[in-house]
């Protein structure tokens, strides 16, 4: 009888997390979900980068009550996808009124192994 050998290198694989980034938008405002992976940890991640979205959205339509011309939009982009950590930066504008508006990025980073937001 013949017992077939397994590499050393696959029975000690680990497994990692691989997903995919796609943009979305709600009421303009645009947003990052993912796929693949673990269904716990991709559930977690998407409702916190859509809540971003969806803060936007509400700051936006109170601003636009204020004065038609004020605003807030939302953009996104993702940074760093690899090596089970993910890197999704929100560009964000306002103009509140006064010479010009600003700007301000907001940066999450995710551990895709614990859907841990690292700072």
């Amino acid at each position: 009888m013949i017992t077939p050998i397994t590499p050393i290198s696959i029975t000690n694989a680990v497994q990692v997390n691989v997903v995919q980034t796609k943009v979305y938008s709600y009421k303009d405002q645009k947003y990052v979900q993912i796929t693949g992976g673990d269904q716990n940890v991709r559930n977690k991640i998407n409702k916190i980068l859509k809540i971003h979205a969806v803060n936007a959205a509400q700051e936006n339509a109170t601003l636009k009550k204020q004065q038609s011309h004020y605003y807030r939009t939302s953009t996104v982009e993702t940074k760093y996808n690899a090596k089970e950590l993910l890197s999704v930066v929100y560009k964000d504008s306002y103009y509140k009124g006064g010479v010009h508006g600003y700007e301000e990025a907001t940066t999450y980073n995710f551990d895709l192994k614990q859907a841990h937001n690292c700072f």
